[in-house]
């Protein structure tokens, strides 16, 4: 099999030529372990008045999970499980700390201001910190800072140091830099702190991240404008987790695929995911289908659709497909359950009202622009 860029490439995607009967071009990813992160991002809008707008928010992989009200100066909960397993005293903890950032980046992007000698237009100051755990038990930690969409600032967790991605950004970096039970504190949230809250949001929501929903599989095709290439659709959608992977087999043997995975899983509207991967054949070989391969964690097996020249369609070949279904819809419905009783169990025990917040009273001092 030899690789070759083709006129007319999307992006993200590989073709592979087939001998002189077909050409491979295999849009999606491989199988990748499954990762979570909790994020929270701050970004203050300003220009030589003073503050004009001011953003927080907290995300839980791609889902937004909480948010702030500036009218009102109040955290509040953008998923209805974020607001029925925490308690009052959680999101006014929060409400607090939220309050003491905003007047944090009001100060601060008046003395960037000064610094940058800007005195016209609109620029943005934004701050995002987090941790990510992996599938194999290792959590990154980030924060960063960045300035008009560019990096500013950002943390070497494993150095406990700042390091300056602007000229701006020096004389913070030193300043920040000879304070170093900070950035200590910062390290052990990162790793400590943020990882214990992020697996507190996963079991909260765990419908929402834990759950699981079966691709729908189907093989369309249609011929080239010139009429000399058969094109082979295989779709993928409706999944979740965002991890599948898809093969094009002929007489059930693997054609094969890139040597390395292109990333281009879409999603649907409805938080599922979807993947495709095209065949063009110039020539039909004789003794046996085409046929597309999927794998995903929600299947118990390996999903195969074989094309059908005679009737121009894909056809499952699982036996047992609607018990499959069956069994999918009673798994999910004993999750929405268990979540359910999770959260009325912490709440009868009171919860853990800590804050998920840094930038404190006590670090907000020393941590000045």
């Amino acid at each position: 099999m030899v690789f070759a860029a083709l006129g007319g490439r999307r992006p993200g995607c590989y073709h592979a030529i087939l001998g002189s009967l077909a050409v491979l071009t295999l849009c999606g990813r491989g199988v990748v372990p499954v990762s979570h992160s909790l994020t929270y991002m701050y970004t203050a809008t300003y220009d030589h008045t003073g503050l004009l707008d001011f953003m927080a928010e907290g995300q839980v992989d791609d889902v937004l999970i909480d948010g702030y009200n500036r009218e009102t100066q109040r955290k509040v909960p953008r998923q209805r499980w974020m607001e029925e397993a925490l308690e009052p005293e959680y999101w006014e903890r929060g409400s607090q700390s939220r309050r003491k950032k905003e007047l944090w980046f009001q100060q601060n992007v008046e003395i960037l201001r000064r610094r940058t000698n800007e005195s016209r237009g609109i620029h943005t100051l934004q701050w995002s910190h987090g941790c990510e755990l992996t599938e194999d038990g290792i959590v990154h930690g980030i924060s960063n800072f960045a300035y008009d969409g560019r990096d500013f600032l950002v943390f070497d967790k494993s150095n406990l140091r700042w390091i300056a991605a602007s000229p701006y950004a020096e004389v913070t970096r030193h300043k920040w830099n000879a304070d170093g039970e900070q950035n200590q504190a910062l390290q052990g949230y990162l790793e400590g702190e943020c990882l214990k809250w992020l697996k507190t949001f996963l079991n909260f929501g765990k419908t929402v991240f834990k759950r699981q929903a079966a691709p729908q599989v189907n093989i369309t095709n249609w011929n080239s404008d010139d009429g000399a290439t058969l094109v082979l659709s295989c779709l993928a959608t409706g999944f979740y987790p965002p991890t599948l992977r898809m093969t094009w087999l002929h007489n059930e043997s693997d054609i094969g695929q890139p040597q390395r995975p292109p990333r281009d899983i879409l999603p649907n509207s409805d938080g599922t995911y979807q993947l495709r991967a095209t065949l063009h054949l110039t020539a039909l070989e004789d003794g046996g289908p085409y046929s597309c391969r999927v794998e995903h964690e929600a299947l118990e097996e390996p999903q195969i659709v074989v094309w059908d020249p005679q009737t121009a369609r894909g056809r499952d070949t699982r036996p047992g497909i609607a018990v499959g279904v069956m069994f999918s819809t009673l798994i999910l419905l004993a999750l929405v359950a268990a979540a359910a009783t999770a959260i009325l169990i912490i709440k009868r025990r009171g919860g853990n009202t800590g804050s998920l917040e840094i930038l404190t009273d006590d670090s907000t001092a020393s941590m000045v622009l």
